[in-house]
């Protein structure tokens, strides 16, 4: 979900600002969130029983993302008991 809002935050910003390769940046941001959203549609429908993984990878991504300007290591990850991991820890 993090990921749709930075790309809908992104091309507001663009949409709003008058900066060099504007036209190009906005069709790339749009076509960068349609993918993403047909690719999070074919992989729920294409899940598999118990596929973690997938669930797991986005969760550590979407974290990544949101803390992107603090240190992360692997510990941190390996150690983070946050909602957005709990997911893939039953």
């Amino acid at each position: 979900m993090h990921r749709i809002i930075s790309y809908i935050f992104c091309l507001i910003e663009e949409i709003k600002g008058n900066r060099f390769g504007r036209d190009a940046r906005i069709s790339l941001l749009v076509n960068s969130l349609v993918l993403y959203l047909n690719r999070l549609v074919y992989d729920q429908k294409h899940a598999q029983a118990g596929d973690i993984p997938q669930e797991l990878h986005n969760a550590i991504c979407d974290f990544i993302a949101e803390h992107l300007e603090e240190n992360l290591s692997l510990e941190r990850l390996e150690n983070e008991k946050t909602a957005d991991l709990s997911v893939c820890n039953p």
